[in-house]
Formats: C-alpha cells, sequence, structure tokens
C-alpha cells in the first residue's frame, strides 16, 4: 500500500512494506551511534587539547568549546532549510556530511604535524615558556573545527526528522514506533557517548590525538557510507518549496489586510484558499489572530495576496507565541538547561573542598553531579525532541528538529556570554576574573557554579510558566481511534 506525502530516493511512490520501517530507521541509529562516539568525547575532553598542545587559557578554553556548540546547532538551520525545501533529508546527511569527515581530517593532521601546532611545554608549569597557537595555525584549528560544525549542524538537523519519517504517525501502529524512535535514538546518542568517553578518550589522551582525531574522522565515514547504504529503504518527504517563504508570505499579507475586520469572511477564504494537494490540512487555532488576517479575500489571488488556513497555522506553530493566552510561546532556551543545571550545587560544593583538600581527591566525588546530569537528560532530551518534531507541520520537521538543537547552541553562546560576564565583574585592576587564572587552583569554579545555578533556577521559572500555558496541537495523551461508522471502501 502507497504512503501520500513521500517518495523514494528517485522520486517514486513508496510502498509501506518496502520502504520505512525500523529495518530504515536502523541506518538513523547507526550513524548516531557512531557520531556521537566522536562528537560527545570532543566536547568534554576538547580542553585537555586546548590547555596542552594549543596552550590556551582556562577561559578561551571554555568559551572556545562553546563557541563550537553554539555554531554546530546554527549551522542546523541551514542544513534544515536546505532538506525541507530543496534536497530530502537523506541527500542532506550525504551532501554535507562529508564536510565533518573533512574537519576531524585537518584536526588529526594538525596534531599530527609538529609544525602546524605550538611546541610542546608544561602549561601548569612553565607558563611563560608556553606559546599559545596563533597566526596560520590558528587559522587551520578554526577552519577545521567549524567546517566539522558544519557538517554535523546538518546532519543534526535531518537525522532525527528523517527516522520519524520512517513511520506514519496516522497508523496506530507505526505512530507507537515513531516515539520510540525517538527512545532509541536517544539511547544511540548516550551509548555512543559512553563508548566515546571509554576508548575515544582513552586514544586522545594515552596514544596522541592525531590518532585519536584521526579514527573520529574515519567513524564519520563509516557512518554517511552505513547511511547512503540504506537509501533504497528510506521514506523520503514530498518537497513543498521554502517554509521561510511561506512564513514570509503569511506576515506580508496579513500586514497587508491589517485594516480588514475578521467576520464572516474569513470562514469563505479559509474554504476557497485551501490548498488542493496539501499533505496536511491544519485547523483553524485561535492564537495569534492578526495573521488569520492573510486568509481574508478581498478579490486578489496569488501567494502574496491571499493565503490557505494552512499556511497560516504553520506560521502560527513555527512564530514564538508571546503574550498569547490560549498558547503560550515557550522560550527555547530553557527546558533542557535549567535541568542541566541543577547539579551545579553540588558541583559548588565539591570544587570548594576539592580547592581545601591537603590530597588529591576520588574521582567518585562527581558521581552525584553525573547522576543528576543523566536523569535530566533521559527525563528531558526525549521529550523535548519529539515535540520539537511532532508539532511541526510535515514541511517543517528538519525546522523544527533545527529550533530543538538551536535552544542547546544559544544556551551554549549565552554560556560563552556569562563566562565573560562573569571576568568583567569580578577583575579588579590587575587581578584577574574568578576564571581567568593560570590553572583551576588559580580560578574561582565554585562560586562560578553558583552563579550558574542561580541562573538555572531563574530559567527553570520561567519554563513552569509559559509550560503551563501551552496547549498540544497533536496531544499525545489522545488517542484518535478510527470511527467505526465510517463506510468501508
Amino acid at each position: 500500500m502507497a504512503i501520500g506525502g513521500f517518495v523514494d530516493w528517485r522520486g517514486n511512490p513508496i510502498k509501506r512494506e518496502v520502504h520505512g520501517g525500523v529495518r530504515a530507521a536502523w541506518y538513523m541509529y547507526f550513524l548516531t551511534v557512531v557520531t556521537n562516539m566522536v562528537n560527545v568525547p570532543i566536547l568534554l575532553n576538547l580542553v585537555t587539547y586546548l590547555r596542552g598542545t594549543m596552550h590556551m587559557g582556562v577561559s578561551s578554553s571554555a568559551t572556545t568549546i562553546t563557541n563550537f556548540v553554539g555554531a554546530t546547532s546554527g549551522f542546523s538551520l541551514i542544513g534544515a532549510f536546505l532538506s525541507d525545501s530543496y534536497i530530502s533529508r537523506s541527500k542532506t546527511i550525504l551532501l554535507f556530511g562529508p564536510l565533518e569527515f573533512l574537519g576531524y581530517g585537518l584536526l588529526a593532521l594538525q596534531a599530527h604535524v609538529p609544525s602546524l601546532h605550538p611546541p610542546p611545554c608544561n602549561i601548569e608549569a612553565e607558563l611563560s615558556n608556553c606559546k599559545e597557537v596563533r597566526g596560520w595555525d590558528a587559522t587551520l584549528f578554526y577552519t577545521a573545527l567549524y567546517v566539522s560544525a558544519f557538517g554535523e549542524g546538518c546532519m543534526r538537523a535531518c537525522v532525527p526528522s528523517l527516522g520519524a519519517d520512517q513511520f506514519d504517525h496516522e497508523d496506530p501502529s507505526e505512530s507507537r514506533q515513531q516515539s520510540s524512535f525517538f527512545n532509541w535514538f536517544t539511547f544511540g546518542i548516550s551509548f555512543g557517548g559512553f563508548l566515546g568517553l571509554i576508548f575515544m578518550v582513552w586514544l586522545e589522551n594515552y596514544k596522541g590525538w592525531d590518532i585519536g582525531l584521526g579514527l573520529s574522522s574515519i567513524l564519520i565515514l563509516l557512518g554517511l557510507l552505513v547511511v547512503a547504504a540504506g537509501l533504497p529503504f528510506y521514506r523520503n518527504q514530498v518537497l513543498e518549496g521554502s517554509p521561510l517563504t511561506r512564513i514570509l508570505q503569511v506576515l506580508v499579507v496579513a500586514f497587508r489586510n491589517r485594516r480588514f475586520e475578521l467576520h464572516e469572511e474569513l470562514e469563505e477564504a479559509q474554504e476557497s484558499c485551501d490548498e488542493r494537494g496539501s499533505t496536511k490540512v491544519l485547523p483553524q487555532t485561535n492564537s495569534l489572530k492578526f495573521l488569520d488576517k492573510a486568509c481574508i479575500n478581498h478579490g486578489k489571488e496569488g501567494a502574496w495576496s491571499l493565503c490557505s488556513m494552512t499556511k497560516v497555522e504553520e506560521t502560527k506553530i513555527v512564530l514564538p507565541r508571546w503574550h498569547d493566552k490560549h498558547k503560550a510561546g515557550q522560550d527555547p532556551c530553557f527546558p533542557r538547561n535549567t535541568l542541566h543545571h541543577s547539579h551545579h550545587i553540588p558541583n559548588a560544593l565539591v570544587e570548594r573542598k576539592r580547592k581545601e583538600a591537603e590530597v588529591q581527591m576520588s574521582l567518585f566525588w562527581l558521581a552525584p553531579q553525573f547522576f543528576l546530569l543523566g536523569v535530566s537528560d533521559v527525563t528531558s532530551f526525549t521529550g523535548l525532541l519529539e515535540f520539537f518534531n511532532s508539532e511541526a507541520p510535515r514541511g517543517m520537521k528538519s525546522i523544527a528538529t533545527a529550533l530543538f538543537w538551536c535552544e542547546i547552541g544559544l544556551a551554549s553562546l549565552l554560556a560563552t556570554f556569562l563566562v565573560q560576564a562573569v571576568n568583567r565583574a569580578t577583575r579588579h585592576g590587575h587581578k584577574g576574573g574568578w576564571l581567568e587564572g593560570t590553572s583551576l587552583n588559580n580560578s574561582h569554579l565554585d562560586l562560578f557554579y553558583w552563579v550558574v545555578a542561580v541562573v538555572g533556577l531563574l530559567g527553570f521559572v520561567n519554563y513552569m510558566y509559559w509550560a503551563k500555558k501551552y496547549v498540544y496541537h497533536q496531544d499525545p495523551r489522545i488517542i484518535v481511534e478510527p470511527s467505526v461508522d465510517q463506510d468501508s471502501p
């Protein structure tokens, strides 16, 4: 049986028994595992490379990583726009994924060739003799880092949406499988990160960063080859043009019609302008009523003069819903990251105890923080990802997923700002700020953790306020059963 709204990689209609399903999703799982075997260790261990090999300071190392995370998430919007508008999600992955392979390859090359990075030294003991990476070496490093971020960002926007596309949410059985996909997708992130933190970090720290980064590049290539092998089995969305253009059309037409009144003519316009052949007709809602004026038919035709109700409702879903009493907009920055900050209070206490201890502390003092971090991930990450994907119209799935990643990226950029702001506020004369010491012992990381804990608490309160006001477009708690009164075909 064919399924509407999707085609195979050649553009032909798909068949349920051939395309999609769990078999197609397994290719996404594999790519998720191998990419997170690479990316999670890099995010958590890159500061060692920046400090030990590139000889960067504590503050600049931290901001380099947060900027990298922010850029990766920002680049996901580009991949999302292209995959929703002009090329399918599977082709976007295969087109831009090799950039991540190239980026890690360049990083491995720089780590391997001594002339491409500063000469070795002990930055803790010989600070005055250590030269920080500069000039062409720094240009090569940042080019490689952000090329890999661009490739990863484009893939990150498409992989969850492509995986969800393999299940028909209107079919009761496949709808349950779609929810399971996000659980397994999150498990793939955690499992890949777990393997990476055990094996990849060991390679990078004890066998050399050139070997660790080189293997990272090979793993990315392997994941892309596996995804390419699954092309004949994927369900690919039918492209409906640029979603950003549709949003702009609604805004422009609503502004032009701002002087018209919303009365009976809105219902007439809705019936006359709903797009034929649309994959999904969205019902009218009561939020952002001024946008409904884009559906008022006053005698002019064309996409920039009259919009369908479906197009208007798509815009309402994507735009922030601030100050609306029915469907309040969620600040995308806070839900996941406020929960993440719950582990900063014990972090502050442990860091203070570490600085006061006369002997080296056991690593297991960090166990409570990692436990809280794990709880926050499993309770929020999966639900948020499924929320962003399921609430979005079919033609905007990748953009919705990219917005999910952007809440993480924006939080990372805000972390960069927070580090700089704290340093500026705590800098006195020749005395550096809390995070400007030459080492952790000369810094005040414990005090900084208290600042982050307060910011996290404020974010959590903000999140609870907007979450109580939100109304689902597709409430997962409601199971729609087929009507027994419908005539059989």
